[in-house]
């Protein structure tokens, strides 16, 4: 029996915009980036014992990103990109690009890719980075999709139909992916692109937001389902950020505080994308503020 939507809802997280046209006109939305705020700074920092572990973390709190080459040994890469390759992935867009994504491992669903489980979602350096970034014990087991996108020869030079691709943020508050390339990366096949430094909440992102906030719930229902609000170039370019494609040779790995400003690159060749993604979203739903609870009695 399908769950309620309020209880989907309270499952997904707080979303990049809530409360509708009226209460977001009187700041209502503001109001939500303060509370976010407050609650982070409430948090206890997490320090790692791993010295490698708070060298990275440092990073990403720091600039939004970190980019490690060669991340995994040769012999376990090869053991990943074999069982990525063998899956059956569901396509979520079908032209330009074309995708195929599916979810390999979630928490409280059992999964048969014991190679994707193990080194990602139990990945202790990961998880690591990921708990002292967003002061949070890993409680609930991450997300873990592949992905692959391409365009068509004949797409080549046209504007993309997936509106994911709009320049955004994921949400008002920290939140980290982390991003395995499977193949070769460049700015020619949709290099995933990040401004660094913009993962930081200023006054000039408040009000962008709250304009935002405002706008989006001026679009009809299907264009805010269907829709990534976009960020402008402008916002960027007057607030010193600069969108820089993240480059990388196959097993390179990305950890990325979304936060921050990115969008998935643009195509200029037909030679794919293969990605292994990671989130920690699952540790800003209900879900995990009940077994935090749990945990704590």
């Amino acid at each position: 029996m399908p769950r309620p939507k309020f209880l989907q809802n309270l499952m997904k997280g707080p979303r990049r915009f809530e409360g509708g046209l009226v209460l977001n006109a009187f700041g209502y939305h503001a109001l939500r980036i303060l509370g976010f705020k407050i609650a982070y700074a409430l948090r206890r920092k997490i320090e790692s014992q791993d010295a490698n572990v708070k060298r990275v973390a440092e990073e990403v709190l720091r600039d939004g990103i970190v980019v490690l080459p060669n991340y995994f040994s040769e012999e376990v890469f090869s053991k990943i990109k074999r069982e990525a390759d063998s899956l059956n992935l569901a396509t979520v867009n079908e032209r330009a690009p074309r995708i195929l994504r599916s979810v390999i491992v979630a928490d409280g669903r059992p999964t048969s890719n014991e190679t994707l489980e193990t080194y990602f979602a139990k990945n202790d350096f990961l998880n690591g980075v990921a708990a002292t970034v967003l002061r949070k014990k890993i409680l609930l087991t991450p997300t873990v999709q592949v992905e692959r996108s391409w365009y068509a020869q004949e797409d080549l030079g046209k504007e993309s139909t997936d509106k994911a691709d709009n320049l955004h943020f994921d949400v008002s508050y920290p939140t980290v992916k982390a991003f395995l390339y499977l193949n070769d990366v460049s700015a020619d096949n949709a290099a995933f692109s990040y401004a660094r430094g913009s993962q930081k909440m200023t006054l000039a992102r408040l009000w962008m937001e709250y304009k935002m906030s405002v706008k989006f719930w001026l679009w009809d229902k299907k264009s805010r389902e269907t829709i990534t609000p976009e960020v402008s170039r402008e916002f960027l370019k007057n607030n010193g950020f600069e969108l820089k494609s993240i480059v990388g040779k196959a097993n390179t790995l990305l950890i990325v505080n979304t936060m921050g400003m990115h969008r998935r690159g643009d195509y200029a060749m037909t030679t794919p994308r293969e990605m292994v993604n990671v989130s920690y979203r699952v540790l800003e739903t209900f879900k995990f503020f009940l077994r935090e609870l749990r945990q704590k009695r």
